[in-house]
């Protein structure tokens, strides 16, 4: 399973395993909570 964190990191979950490694990282820019926005990205498609 792939999960995204605030700071643009994602993390690959082998439940298999148990293992949470960083499969890589996303530029993402930081803004005012109060502003709204979105609070995710989408991954799908990964291989």
């Amino acid at each position: 399973m792939l999960h995204t964190t605030r700071a643009g990191d994602i993390w690959l979950n082998d439940d298999e395993t148990g293992v949470n490694s960083v499969a890589g990282r996303i530029d993402v820019h930081q803004h005012d909570e109060e502003a709204g926005g979105a609070r995710g990205w989408p991954v799908g498609g990964l291989r």
